[in-house]
């Protein structure tokens, strides 16, 4: 996990937004330099207070042994005092002043001794404060610097992330209205082609009504067409009926004459076979010939009668049958 330290004071923070709103405070925190100066310069002076505090107590230590001392002489003395002469009491008294005079003079040169040594201490801290003013103007010099440089970078970067940030906007506010003439054409997209397939719906629901409406009267065109086919068929086969009756009775009746006409001629061929075996009448072989010549002659005639008839007869029973079937078309 990344970590984000404070280039002042060199506190780490978890997260970036954190370390921004640390460096954004109106009173900045303190730079790491001069906690560092801080805490040594509390260092010094607690070394300086103990010493002193010390020293003060080694004074208070031997003062008190010199009063309980002084009291075991006092005591002593007195004790001796009880037993000795009056002389020797103030002998001892005035040995006594002195040792206490000199003892009041130890005490005052070591007065004096601690006097100078806190007047020294008292000019070497006021060296200390000089010595710590002129760094901490110089220190305030380089951090106003700092600061002002700071400052300016933040200002570019704030300036920086203020055009980024618009920038993002105008993307995101191109990107929303791109977005929305999509959703725009989309919808009339949508609209055209529910439009189109409520037309096309109307479309095939005429259509289908139409085609409706067209099935019925084809199916009541259909239903007469068929009445009118069956009628005319029917009329047909009795005009078929009718024609082939007819055709049949004249088929017979042409086979009747034709039979009668073969009968005829074979009754005249036998006949003038007859003439011709009897000789009633003697002809000749030319009049033979020219006799079956004849004969043969009238058989073709016949026979090419009778094949134009049929002809004719097909002929006319072809065009019927055409006139009856353009009739049913």
């Amino acid at each position: 996990m990344p970590e984000y330290i404070c280039p002042r004071c060199k506190k780490i923070h978890k997260k970036k937004s954190n370390l921004d709103e640390h460096l954004a405070r109106k009173k900045p925190c303190e730079s790491y330099e001069d906690k560092l100066a801080k805490e040594k310069e509390q260092k010094v002076k607690e070394k300086d207070k103990k010493q002193i505090e010390k020293a003060h107590k080694l004074a208070m230590k031997e003062e008190q042994k010199f009063t309980s001392h002084l009291d075991k002489v006092i005591q002593q003395t007195e004790e001796q005092e009880t037993l000795q002469e009056q002389e020797k009491q103030n002998e001892l008294l005035r040995q006594q002043e002195l040792k206490i005079q000199k003892e009041q003079e130890e005490l005052r040169l070591q007065y004096e001794r601690q006097k100078k040594y806190e007047e020294e201490e008292m000019l070497r801290q006021h060296e200390l404060q000089k010595q710590k003013e002129e760094e901490e103007m110089l220190r305030q010099h380089e951090l106003q610097r700092q600061k002002e440089e700071q400052e300016m970078l933040r200002q570019q970067e704030i300036q920086r992330q203020k055009e980024q940030e618009e920038l993002r906007r105008q993307q995101e506010i191109q990107r929303q209205k791109e977005e929305q003439e999509s959703l725009r054409q989309i919808e009339i997209q949508y609209q055209k082609k529910q439009e189109e397939m409520r037309r096309q719906q109307d479309i095939q629901r005429q259509k289908e009504e139409q085609e409706m409406l067209r099935l019925k009267e084809i199916n009541l065109k259909k239903d007469q067409a068929e009445m009118r086919r069956q009628q005319e068929l029917q009329k047909q086969k009795e005009e078929q009926e009718m024609l082939r009756l007819k055709e049949i009775q004249y088929q017979k009746e042409q086979e009747e004459l034709l039979r009668q006409h073969a009968l005829q001629r074979e009754n005249d061929f036998k006949k003038v076979l007859r003439q011709i075996k009897s000789g009633l009448k003697i002809r000749t072989p030319e009049e033979i010939q020219q006799l079956e010549e004849d004969i043969i002659e009238l058989n073709r005639l016949e026979r090419e009668a009778y094949l134009e008839d049929m002809r004719k007869r097909r002929d006319h029973y072809l065009a019927v049958k055409e006139r009856i079937k353009n009739k049913r078309k």
